[in-house]
């Protein structure tokens, strides 16, 4: 057998092993879930024979920090004292030692609770990796979830597993009954966009936000490494309708370039700051970009586009306008060889008519309306009484 025989057959079997090594782990294929960048900070936690999940949150020291769901380390907590369980140990994925926590554990509001144990670096390399973009605000009903671990094995819970139900009111996210079930107690919770929080199976299925987590961590004196991560981007497919009296829309500048729209004006783009690209010179579009989730459902855009009526406007009679943008409405100022003096005054409306007002120092107004195309800005305008012909070009 020849010597690139052999590679080849080396690196088959390379990527049967990987794949074999994936499915006992239950890491299932790649997917856009955030909960695959958050695999090394999941931990089992054992309290009296019965099993939960936690999260690795910092380090000081040799003492790694974990949160979790405190029914699953207070099984009592409900007396006066508390009454922790009497014997808590967690394992850290990758490393066979179990870690014994040398205090019992702090205890805080919403069901949540912090683990320290003493985990000597030399025994693991850990990645605090956390992604956390998402806000409770942005969680809406029905967007699915999954859960960063399973019961007695550190790996990923099936895709589509839950989803948010009901509201999304502080404390907790009310999530659909049975997307998880005991032993999950303590794992991170994660959406497409980042982390959510944390599952908690005993009160009725539920998610208490990372917001509340980060704040009882803070206030119990815990650290906090969990920083956020960059995103990266997924593909979606965004559809463009006209707005009524808009000129033709844009084509889409996504993350990976240029994309053209098609027939059905649809484009396949990527989630993220999506620029509108106007279609042709002198011309604005409304919005003039649009960032779009980590969901690749189609997502539909009103789009605008109308003549940029700002700029330099030159006529042989009547010398020359100047316009400029001003919110929704355009300064506009000039005809100063025009019999009435020079004028000053706002443009408003939607193009291609706009409304003009404008007055001069002697105290004429006008008032009219002004046709606006790429090239020409032209119309009738009534000053003190007589009409008073516009046409201008740049």
């Amino acid at each position: 057998m020849g010597y690139r025989q052999v590679l080849r057959l080396l690196g088959a079997l390379i990527v049967l092993i990987s794949e074999v090594a994936r499915a006992q782990l239950g890491l299932g294929a790649p997917e856009s879930f955030a909960s695959e960048q958050m695999l090394n900070n999941v931990v089992l936690v054992e309290a009296d024979g019965e099993h939960g999940l936690g999260f690795i949150i910092g380090r000081v020291g040799d003492v790694l920090w974990i949160a979790t769901a405190a029914h699953v380390v207070y099984p009592d907590r409900l007396r006066t004292p508390p009454q922790p369980a009497s014997r808590i140990r967690v394992q850290v994925r990758g490393v066979p030692t179990w870690f014994s926590p040398a205090e019992p554990p702090d205890l805080a509001r919403n069901d949540i609770a912090f683990i320290g144990v003493r985990a000597p670096m030399a025994n693991m390399t850990l990645a605090l990796f956390w992604r956390s973009n998402v806000q409770v605000s942005q969680i809406t009903p029905g967007q699915p979830l999954r859960i960063a671990g399973m019961p007695g094995l550190i790996a990923y819970s099936p895709s589509g597993t839950g989803k948010v139900s009901g509201t999304t009111q502080l404390p907790v996210i009310e999530i659909a009954v049975g997307m998880g079930q005991a032993g999950q107690s303590g794992g991170p919770v994660a959406s497409a966009e980042g982390f959510v929080g944390m599952y908690q199976k005993s009160a009725g299925d539920r998610v208490v936000p990372i917001g509340i987590i980060h704040r009882a961590a803070l206030d119990a004196g815990r650290p906090w490494e969990l920083l956020p991560a960059p995103l990266a981007s997924v593909a979606v497919r965004l559809c463009l309708t006209a707005v009524t009296g808009g000129m033709a829309l844009p084509d889409i500048n996504g993350p990976a370039g240029p994309v053209k729209r098609d027939t059905a004006n649809c484009v396949n783009t990527k989630s993220g700051m999506n620029a509108l690209v106007p279609p042709q010179h002198l011309v604005l579009c409304d919005p003039p970009q649009v960032t779009l989730p980590r969901e690749p459902q189609q997502q539909q855009l009103a789009v605008r586009c109308y003549v940029d009526p700002s700029g330099a406007w030159m006529s042989k009679t009547d010398g020359y306008l100047m316009i400029a943008a001003r919110g929704d409405i355009w300064t506009i100022g000039g005809l100063s060889q025009s019999k009435f003096g020079a004028f000053t005054g706002l443009l408003s409306g939607t193009p291609p008519t706009l409304q003009v007002q404008m007055r001069t120092q002697t105290g004429s107004v006008a008032t009219g309306n002004l046709i606006l195309t790429p090239r020409r800005l032209h119309g009738l305008l009534l000053v003190d009484g007589q009409s008073f012909a516009v046409d201008m070009e740049r």
